[in-house]
C-alpha cells in the first residue's frame, strides 16, 4: 500500500495507475489505522510530503510501524518535486517510478544525510551517525536490525562493532519518542532560513524571500533567529553557506506552495461531493498548469 497525506493526492495517484494508494489525512497515522493496513499488506510505501512534517511523521510511522512488521519504505522524489500531487502533475510515470523505487528508511536516512555531507570527515560522521541511531534501535526484527547496522558501518566507513555499541547506549522508555526526537532537533529550517536571510541579505536578492515571511515575527523573534543561524552556520565557507540557502528556500518554495494546494483539495472534494465530474476534470488540470 502507498500512504500519501491528503485526498487530492489519491485522487490523482488513482488517476495515475496507484490504485493501492490510501491517505493518512495529513500526517496523522495511527496505531488503529497501521492494524488494519497490516491485515492487507506487509509492505508499506510512504509518500508523504517532504517538508518538515512529512518528515516528522514518517520517523513516528516508522517507529510504530515495528509492531507490525511491516517492509517500510520511503519514496524519494525528484530534487524539484516535494510531494505526490506536484510529481504526478508533472509526469505520472514518473511518479510510478518513484513508488518502483522507493528505498527502506534507513536507507533513505542514509541517502538524505551523505547528500550533505557527500565525504564526511569525523565530526561529520558523528553528525549523520547520531540522527540515524534513534531509528536503528527501534526496529524490533533482529534480522532487520542487523542488515542495517551493518549498511550504516559500511557507508560510514566505521566498524560495525562500534555501531552495535553506540545501539546498546541508547536508553529510551517509548520507541516512538526516539524516533521523534531525531526529528525535532534545533529551530524548523522557516526559522534557520530568516535568520540567515537576515544576516546575509546579498542572498535575498534572487530568492525574494525575508519580506515574504518576516512580516509573521517581531523584531525579537527575528533577532532570536539571526542567533540560531550564527550559532548553527559559523564557520561555513561561502559555497557551504550558498548550498544550505539553497536547499532551505527551496523547502519554503514548497510551503508557500501548499496554500494554493489545500485550495484545490477543497476545490475537488466539494465537487466530488456533487458528483460534478467535469469540475473535477477542469480543477486537476488547473492544478497541473498551476504546480
Amino acid at each position: 500500500a502507498i500512504v500519501v497525506e491528503g485526498q487530492m493526492d489519491v485522487i490523482m495517484a488513482h488517476q495515475a495507475g496507484t490504485a493501492n494508494t490510501v491517505a493518512s489525512s495529513g500526517t496523522a497515522l495511527t496505531d488503529n489505522h497501521l492494524k488494519i493496513l497490516s491485515r492487507i499488506t506487509s509492505n508499506l510505501i510512504l509518500a508523504l510530503d517532504q517538508d518538515e512534517a512529512g518528515q516528522k511523521a514518517s520517523a513516528q510511522i516508522f517507529a510504530m510501524a515495528q509492531k507490525y512488521n511491516f517492509n517500510l519504505k520511503l519514496a524519494r522524489y525528484p530534487e524539484n518535486c516535494k510531494d505526490p500531487g506536484e510529481l504526478i502533475a508533472r509526469d505520472p510515470k514518473l511518479w510510478r517510478k518513484t513508488v518502483k523505487n522507493a528505498l527502506y528508511y534507513i536507507e533513505w536516512l542514509l541517502e538524505k544525510n551523505l547528500a550533505k555531507y557527500p565525504e564526511p570527515d569525523i565530526a561529520e560522521k558523528k553528525l549523520i551517525f547520531y540522527e540515524i541511531l534513534p531509528s536503528l534501535k527501534v526496529i524490533a526484527d533482529p534480522i532487520e536490525q542487523n542488515h542495517f547496522i551493518s549498511l550504516v558501518a559500511k557507508k560510514l566507513n566505521t566498524p560495525t562493532e562500534s555501531i552495535a555499541l553506540a545501539l546498546d547506549r541508547v536508553k529510551t522508555e517509548k520507541s516512538a519518542e526516539i524516533a521523534e526526537v531525531a526529528t525535532l532537533k534545533g529551530p524548523s529550517k522557516s526559522d534557520l532560513a530568516l535568520g540567515i536571510l537576515s544576516l546575509y541579505p546579498e542572498f535575498d536578492e534572487k530568492y525574494n524571500l525575508y519580506k515574504k515571511l518576516a512580516g509573521d515575527y517581531n523584531k525579537d523573534k527575528l533577532k532570536e533567529f539571526e542567533l540560531l543561524a550564527e550559532s548553527k552556520y559559523q564557520g561555513l565557507s561561502q559555497e557551504e553557506l550558498t548550498k544550505e540557502i539553497e536547499y532551505l528556500a527551496k523547502f519554503l518554495k514548497k510551503d508557500q506552495q501548499e496554500e494554493t494546494k489545500k485550495d484545490f483539495a477543497r476545490q475537488i472534494a466539494d465537487a466530488e461531493t456533487k458528483g460534478d465530474r467535469q469540475a473535477v476534470k477542469e480543477l486537476l488540470k488547473k492544478l497541473q498548469q498551476t504546480l
